[in-house]
């Protein structure tokens, strides 16, 4: 188990990191210590071709591109952590920078259809169910991050400019906007369903912070509560099983797919560059093939050509292929 290791790198990782950030390396180190007990080895004996094996199993499990990557991240925390504190005398995942990985790539994305069913799926007759419906739309609407919607606060809103102000990765701030939908139950949730919420919990005299709260002595809303949300009305809309960051992959898709510009969909997104907003080509390689044929000079062009070669795959004559361009 991960709690095998010194207490002195839990301490320094609590100190550097996030409380979300630290629930996943936890995760991923757990799995790891016990894959290694498996190959009869520890963290302190484990080389550089053990951990390339651990990877290779990892990829051969069909684990997503950012999953792999977090699980290479929980990798690098450890070992290096080891070698600056002596307790190894190499770090072998120094040695992993040339093992190569799958490009970056998006899985199943929901159309617009798919995410409406999903919208609608929340009992909005019930406190929960608004305010269920309230987080659907943010996150469709916005393509915030779930760390980012849990974090909300209510100063962060602009309601009249249908605005908010994110902290994301790196403590980087950006505004997004969101539509008149999100705006409807964004209200209905702050004036009706919020205060209702707060009311459910016996004895809790004060509110609290967050913008979302969850009928606990705590009021607090964690992702565990998101996820599960999320997973549970994708059932009942008879969609593959989801989690809370497919909804902003379904805003960056449908936006790019729209003819939205990549500068400022990495804005929205909050990219700190611009090549990791780049996934979201790869997903509509038709639109944009729809795009350059319609806006190109000679796009259209090359469709009459197309149309004008025969069977033979030879091109008709030269006028005509003329009088067609002219004429497509």
């Amino acid at each position: 188990m991960a709690e095998a290791l010194p207490d002195d790198f839990w301490s320094d990782a609590a100190v550097s990191l996030r409380t979300m950030s630290l629930r996943n390396l936890r995760l991923c180190l757990a799995h790891h210590l016990r894959w290694l007990g498996t190959q009869n080895t520890c963290w302190q004996c484990a080389g550089s071709e053990d951990l390339r094996c651990y990877l290779a199993v990892l990829i051969g499990n069909d684990l997503t591109d950012a999953t792999l990557s977090v699980y290479r991240w929980a990798l690098a925390t450890l070992y290096r952590w080891a070698h600056r504190n002596n307790h190894r005398a190499d770090d072998p995942v120094s040695k992993l920078a040339s093992m190569r990985w799958r490009p970056r790539s998006l899985r199943w994305v929901p159309s617009r259809e798919q995410v409406d069913r999903i919208l609608h799926a929340p009992d909005v007759r019930t406190a929960l169910g608004v305010r269920d419906r309230c987080i659907l739309e943010l996150l469709y609407a916005t393509g915030m991050r779930a760390s980012e919607l849990l974090r909300l606060q209510a100063w962060q809103i602009a309601p009249k400019q249908r605005c908010l102000k994110i902290i994301g990765k790196g403590e980087r701030e950006r505004l997004v906007i969101y539509g008149e939908s999100a705006a409807d139950w964004l209200g209905r949730y702050l004036h009706e369903a919020r205060p209702r919420l707060i009311e459910q919990v016996a004895g809790c005299g004060k509110g609290s912070p967050n913008l979302f709260v969850h009928p606990t002595p705590k009021l607090a809303m964690n992702y565990l509560n998101l996820w599960r949300m999320v997973r549970r009305y994708a059932q009942c809309a008879g969609l593959p099983l989801m989690t809370p960051h497919v909804f902003r992959h379904a805003f960056a898709t449908h936006c790019k797919d729209a003819g939205m510009d990549l500068i400022t969909l990495q804005a929205l997104l909050g990219h700190a560059s611009v090549s990791t907003t780049t996934i979201y080509l790869r997903t509509s390689m038709a639109a944009l093939r729809a795009l350059l044929e319609c806006h190109h000079p000679r796009g259209m062009g090359y469709v009459a050509l197309r149309r004008g070669r025969n069977r033979s795959g030879n091109s008709t004559s030269g006028p005509v292929c003329i009088a067609q361009l002219n004429n497509g």
